[in-house]
């Protein structure tokens, strides 16, 4: 097998268990613009760097953000029975829009390869069958996203319900082993 794919790479060719639609030779052309596969990593490599600083960026303001709550994440708090029950009744006032947006986001996910999918079976003989099944992965992705995007805004309620009781369950035992 090694031999095989040494063989291979002198010749300019990759050949796995599948048909790639991707070539393989440094001098084919991969991009509509005319680019090579050197211009195609190099782009790669520069928007991999973007989002990387991206979420580096947002992971900064999110802690920026959640500092003054540190001791409620950090879960030192006192369990409150009266708060305990508010927090209950919002967490299930908030309950059917999360149960919905939970079914929207898993369906969303199922669903997300049909484009990649159709895009190959399209696309079978087109010569730019690599540019659209590259674009069948941005398509995978922003369904995801998309997803993502309708489930996290409706978990916030739950989340702090749960939060809060599990704190104050181990407040209770606490209180439970001190008074033994």
């Amino acid at each position: 097998m090694i031999a095989f794919m040494e063989a291979s790479r002198k010749r300019g060719t990759i050949r796995l268990a599948h048909d790639s639609p991707l070539p393989a030779d440094s001098n084919s052309r991969i991009l509509p613009l005319g680019a090579g596969a050197g211009a195609a990593r190099t782009i790669g490599i520069v928007l991999l760097l973007f989002t990387v600083a991206a979420g580096a960026l947002l992971i900064v303001s999110i802690s920026r953000d959640f500092a003054p709550y540190a001791r409620l994440t950090a879960r030192c708090f006192s369990h409150n029975p009266v708060v305990t029950q508010w927090v209950d009744a919002l967490a299930r006032t908030h309950d059917r829009g999360r149960i919905v947006a939970l079914q929207i986001a898993v369906s969303l996910w199922n669903l997300s390869p049909a484009p990649l999918i159709l895009m190959a079976a399209l696309t079978q003989h087109s010569p730019d069958r690599a540019l659209w099944i590259a674009v069948g992965i941005a398509i995978i992705l922003l369904v995801v996203a998309a997803s993502l995007l309708v489930l996290l805004p409706t978990t916030w309620a739950h989340t702090v319900a749960e939060t809060l009781n599990r704190a104050g369950k181990r407040s209770a035992a606490k209180d439970d082993v001190n008074d033994s």
